[in-house]
């Protein structure tokens, strides 16, 4: 080494040189890395937090009771280690997703990690949206690459789920078809919150997943005339007494009170008194309201979608019940309405009020908002093996059954006068 370099090696350089005959582990240098946990940030290799949130409704009145039961789910966390599961409930029309988008934009802020929404078209003009599609979705939207989504929906779920340990992400799940339409869609950490929206009852999501059920009903006629004021200004004003008997037309369903307005501002020098003279014909009404012919708000269309989805014995008791002519109904009348056994009459009224296409008003008791009726009556009318059996059902002597007013009983009437 001298006559290599000409000199006396230095003290630094012989001790490196002795490490080096000796193969001393220090000089391997450090071992080999090994890759972080995948967290959410990671996985979306800093990209922004996905905003999927669509626009609230511009027009929106009344629901102040369920949004402070909204607000106190979201302020008052579960202690058992749960997200937050909140079902809101109700029939076609009721204002679901208006009330769900509301509340998500007001608490959006709470979730820094991300907002994630989807159509599930659970009861739509469109097939519904598998559950392996929407984790699909949801996967590349927190960053996943596509080659990367496991092709099982089991695993989807699994890998949707640690994505979101330890984070703060709102899923909005709007339009279920049923609880299992959801269950694969929901995260496992307590930071997160699931708002889901559908016209099922979704029993099974509050029993087996620990959901809060919010169930909405029509709106009440002072928030429903206030929902017109806001659609169609001065005109509600002018004539106070028209604008409520509107919303009573309207059945106080805020889809059918936008589809009024619709109306309404169609003929702007029309009175409003002339509108609900319209509506007062019951065989027309529907075909006043059908949203400007969009198949999405107009109302027979968004009916029908709850009807397609009933077995046939209960399409048979939705449609007998449009014949029915008192305000309500408990299951000895709709025995004798239905053909059927007092027990029969009641699990096919409740399936109807699970389905939220008939409400309960009292013990064993069930109505039907009058748009409703008017739709149920119209399949009624169009199959003449239901008009018979109504028409039989009506000459029954049945037990006493409350119709008209509040207490009125009237012996051995079921249905009269069908039309």
């Amino acid at each position: 080494m001298i006559t290599e370099l000409g000199t006396e090696p230095g003290p630094d350089l012989r001790r490196l040189h002795q490490r080096i005959l000796t193969s001393d582990p220090a000089l391997a240098g450090p071992g080999p890395r090994h890759a972080a946990p995948v967290t959410l940030s990671g996985a979306r290799g800093g990209a922004l937090p996905p905003r999927q949130l669509p626009q609230a409704a511009r027009h929106f009145s009344g629901r102040s009771a369920e949004l402070v039961v909204l607000r106190q789910i979201t302020d008052e966390p579960a202690d058992d280690g749960r997200p937050a599961v909140i079902a809101v409930t109700g029939a076609a029309g009721v204002g679901k997703t208006a009330l769900a988008l509301r509340w998500a934009h007001e608490v959006a802020f709470r979730f820094p990690d991300g907002q994630l929404h989807t159509d599930l078209r659970g009861y739509d003009l469109d097939s519904p949206v598998p559950p392996a599609e929407v984790l699909a979705r949801f996967l590349r939207s927190l960053g996943v690459p596509g080659a990367e989504i496991p092709a099982d929906q089991t695993e989807r779920a699994a890998r949707f789920r640690s994505l979101l340990t330890g984070q703060r992400v709102l899923v909005v799940l709007d339009n279920a078809r049923s609880a299992e339409h959801v269950r694969q869609l929901l995260p496992a950490t307590p930071g997160c919150a699931v708002v889901v929206t559908s016209r099922d009852s979704l029993a099974g999501l509050v029993v087996r997943d620990g959901a809060q059920r919010l169930d909405l009903d029509l709106l009440p006629l002072t928030d429903a005339v206030h929902l017109l004021r806001s659609l169609i200004g001065g005109r509600v004003d002018a004539d106070p007494t028209a604008a409520q008997t509107l919303a009573v037309e309207c059945a106080r369903l805020p889809l059918a009170l936008c589809a009024a307005a619709e109306l309404a501002a169609a003929y702007p020098a029309a009175p409003l008194a002339e509108l609900v003279r319209q509506l007062g014909d019951r065989h027309q009404r529907l075909d006043l309201l059908d949203g400007g012919g969009d198949p999405r708000t107009a109302l027979r269309a968004v009916f029908s979608w709850s009807y397609q989805h009933l077995d046939s014995d209960s399409a048979r008791a939705l449609r007998l019940l449009g014949l029915h002519p008192g305000i309500d109904i408990e299951p000895h009348a709709g025995a004798a309405l239905m053909g059927t056994t007092v027990a029969q009459a009641r699990r096919l009224l409740s399936a109807l009020a699970r389905a939220h296409l008939i409400r309960p008003v009292g013990p064993a008791r069930y109505a039907m908002h009058d748009l409703l009726r008017v739709y149920a009556a119209e399949l009624a009318v169009g199959c003449d093996s239901d008009r018979q059996e109504a028409t039989a059902a009506s000459a029954r002597p049945l037990r006493p059954c409350r119709f008209g007013g509040d207490g009125d009983r009237v012996p051995g009437r079921v249905v009269r006068d069908v039309w």
